[in-house]
C-alpha cells in the first residue's frame, strides 16, 4: 500500500496549481528551467484545508509582488488573489460534480 495518488483539483491562474488527496492539499508553482528550456511544477507547501492554502498563496504573492507598495495596494492585491482562487475552485467543483439535469 503506497502513498495516495495526487489528483489535480484546479489551477489558479497560469502560475499555480492545487493538488489534493485524502490527507491534504498541496500548492505548486510553475517554474521555468533555463537549463532544460521547459516548465515544471515546484512544491510550495502542504495544507490541511483550502482556507490555509489560499491564505498561504495570498501571502506568498504579496511578499514577491513588485506592485504592492502600500497597504491599500496590498489589500487590493489580496482581494484579487482570493477572488481568483474562489473562481478556480468554483470551476473545479462544477467540473468534478456537475449538477444533474432532469
Amino acid at each position: 500500500m503506497g502513498a495516495p495518488k495526487k489528483k489535480l483539483a484546479f489551477e489558479v491562474g497560469e502560475d499555480y496549481r492545487v493538488l489534493g488527496d485524502a490527507y491534504c492539499w498541496s500548492l505548486e508553482k510553475r517554474h521555468y528551467s533555463q537549463k532544460s528550456k521547459s516548465y515544471s511544477w515546484k512544491s510550495v507547501g502542504y495544507y490541511a484545508n483550502l482556507r490555509q492554502l489560499i491564505a498561504a498563496l495570498v501571502e506568498l504573492e504579496l511578499r514577491v509582488c513588485p506592485e504592492v507598495e502600500s497597504a491599500a495596494k496590498m489589500l487590493e492585491k489580496a482581494t484579487e488573489l482570493t477572488e481568483q482562487c474562489e473562481k478556480a475552485l468554483e470551476k473545479a467543483k462544477k467540473d468534478i460534480c456537475p449538477i444533474p439535469t432532469r
